[in-house]
């Protein structure tokens, strides 16, 4: 028999969130696992801040720059042909296959707005992936999970690092050196130095140690899942 629609509890969207402490840490690599582990159940939003025009912005497969894209606060963009090239975060989120991607360009101070707008262009139940520090400190989230790489030398990391690990309920250490490319990793004790660093930021939180170049069912292990299932859910602070 079919059942009415719960009106007093009615469908809300689930958001996961991905960060880390600096860029090669895995962010886009855990989301295309979780994609592929999970087919055809999960949106994806990618946030990049831009700063200032041509500083620490991404480039397209065309080494494009992403701030020429941007011409106002914030920039939403949908179209597939800029979605979906081919060696680009966007394109390998596509790829991995995810339900929809949206790619949303702002300026500091701007996420949230951009956050509003990319909410009408989602479906009020989805359940979303998304990525991006500077967003994730504003945007809510039902889930963060915090990346870190110890490979990656501490000048590098992001400023605005250690809010969200202190607010994360699980932090992912990806053993992965080739995540942060063609850098010089950090040696022994930079490597030492950067997970006390984050054991002092998050002394409590649960952690999963892994590879993300493995496919997900290697790693993730039961805590992930039932994050991703909505099963396991952040406690009040």
């Amino acid at each position: 028999m079919a059942t009415l629609p719960d009106l007093c509890h009615p469908a809300r969207m689930r958001l996961i969130g991905v960060v880390s402490h600096g860029n090669g840490a895995g962010k886009t690599r855990f989301i295309t696992n979780l994609l592929e582990a999970h087919p055809g159940r999960f949106a994806a939003v990618k946030f990049t801040t831009v700063f200032r025009d041509g500083q620490f912005c991404p480039k397209d497969a065309q080494r494009n720059c992403a701030c020429t894209r941007l011409h106002d606060r914030y920039n939403v963009i949908t179209d597939m042909e800029t979605i979906a090239q081919e060696n680009t975060d966007t394109g390998r989120i596509t790829a991995a296959g995810a339900t929809q991607v949206i790619w949303c360009l702002a300026r500091e101070g701007a996420h949230l707005e951009g956050w509003e707008h990319v909410k009408e262009l989602i479906p009020a139940d989805a359940e979303l992936v998304t990525e991006g520090n500077s967003a994730m400190l504003v945007v809510p989230s039902d889930v963060l999970v915090f990346l870190v790489n110890p490979c990656m030398q501490r000048r590098f990391w992001k400023s605005n690092w250690r809010p969200l690990a202190e607010r994360a309920d699980v932090i992912v250490v990806n053993e992965a050196p080739e995540a942060i490319g063609r850098r010089k990793p950090a040696n022994d004790a930079e490597r030492r130095a950067a997970m006390a660093e984050v054991q002092e930021a998050a002394p409590e939180t649960p952690r999963i140690v892994a590879r993300l170049d493995a496919p997900w069912g290697e790693w993730a292990g039961p805590l992930l899942e039932e994050l991703a299932a909505g099963r396991a859910v952040r406690q009040p602070a």
